[in-house]
């Protein structure tokens, strides 16, 4: 969990957060699309969320597989998550399944029509 502050300043508890923006987490965008094939092997995962995420949240449930170890980058204000595979990058030829449930900043889960979780299939060239 990560401080906000007020307007004054005071550090904001969770609870305050989620009263004081009613704002539904949702994935904006995610590269490669859903169902992408011939995804090169070095090519990042990115996924582009509407608000700021609870990073601790979305590393503690973020399945892939098959296994893959990954480095997790987060920029533009925690709203957007780069998953970086490692060492020669994803095994060729495979099909890749990651699987994301999460919190915004404020509390709210991760809005998404099925089950509330992001499911991003793609296969490596």
């Amino acid at each position: 969990y990560l401080a906000k502050e007020n307007q004054e300043g005071e550090e904001m508890s969770r609870e305050q957060l989620t009263v004081n923006d009613s704002t539904e987490p949702e994935v904006v965008s995610t590269t490669p699309v859903a169902d992408a094939t011939a995804v090169a092997v070095t090519d990042p995962v990115v996924v582009v969320f509407n608000v700021p995420m609870f990073i601790h949240s979305v590393r503690d449930s973020l399945s892939i597989i098959p296994a893959k170890a990954v480095d997790l980058v987060w920029s533009n204000g925690d709203k957007t998550l780069t998953i970086v595979p490692r060492g020669a990058g994803w095994n060729p030829a495979t099909l890749y399944t990651i699987d994301l449930v999460a919190e915004s900043s404020f509390g709210g889960p991760l809005e998404h029509p099925l089950d509330q979780d992001l499911v991003l299939k793609f296969t490596t060239a």
